[in-house]
């Protein structure tokens, strides 16, 4: 009786799994310490200087007050306040999306918290709009911003809600990034690094806990029955 699997059954069995890994993860994961080495390294890229004071330059009343807003809505204390509703929610409704979603937060907080000791990136120089001390490199503010799409595109992915969060949260997560950058207080490479290395921490939990299968289609059928 044949007990191992061929190459081609194990790809056919796990290849999407695979390829979600690889894309999701391993790419963005690589791309990620790429952008680290150039900061622990050369101190980032040339262009940045010259691309954000063009993007600071466009600075009017409007912009200033929506990019303290997004500070607002990602500082820590609002993200703590989000993270622990959610949570409960998610709790509520599965245990195990629950806890999948305060993983996925408080682990890109840690790891943004962790990594900007690490690497000491000096703010940009010149007149900030917002006020952030310490360390540049990650952005707490995008890390916590992706991981909160990676959170919610999980959770509703068995639904058709999964459009419209992954949309309305793509266009979050790049008003974040531009509201980092435009306020002065993170590089360009900053914000796009935050981005991979929180996908890559999201994917993988995600992977890990199949929390995106969780509400199939007959959750809430099979919930109703159970009470």
């Amino acid at each position: 009786m044949r007990t191992t699997e061929t190459p081609g059954e194990f790809l056919r069995a796990h290849g999407r799994t695979l390829l979600v890994l690889f894309v999701g993860m391993l790419v963005p994961l690589a791309l990620f310490a790429y952008l680290a080495q150039n900061v622990a390294q050369g101190g980032g890229f040339a262009f940045e200087r010259t691309f954000e004071q063009q993007v600071r330059a466009t600075r009017a009343a409007v912009l200033d007050t929506t990019a303290r807003a997004l500070d607002v809505i990602g500082g820590t204390w609002v993200m703590l306040g989000v993270g622990v509703v959610l949570s409960v929610a998610l709790y509520r409704i599965r245990h195990r999306l629950g806890w999948f979603s305060l993983s996925v937060l408080l682990g890109a907080t840690l790891l943004a918290n962790a990594l900007r000791p690490v690497f000491e990136r000096p703010r940009p120089a010149g007149q900030t709009l917002l006020d952030e001390p310490g360390a540049s490199f990650p952005s707490g503010h995008v890390m916590v911003a992706t991981a909160l799409v990676i959170v919610l595109s999980a959770a509703l992915w068995p639904t058709r809600a999964r459009t419209l969060v992954l949309l309305v949260g793509g266009v979050y997560v790049l008003a974040m990034m531009w509201s980092r950058v435009y306020g002065g207080v993170h590089h360009v490479s900053d914000v796009v690094a935050s981005v991979l290395l929180a996908l890559a921490w999201g994917v993988g939990l995600t992977r890990a806990t199949h929390a995106h299968q969780v509400l199939r289609p007959d959750f809430f059928r099979t919930s109703s029955k159970r009470s």
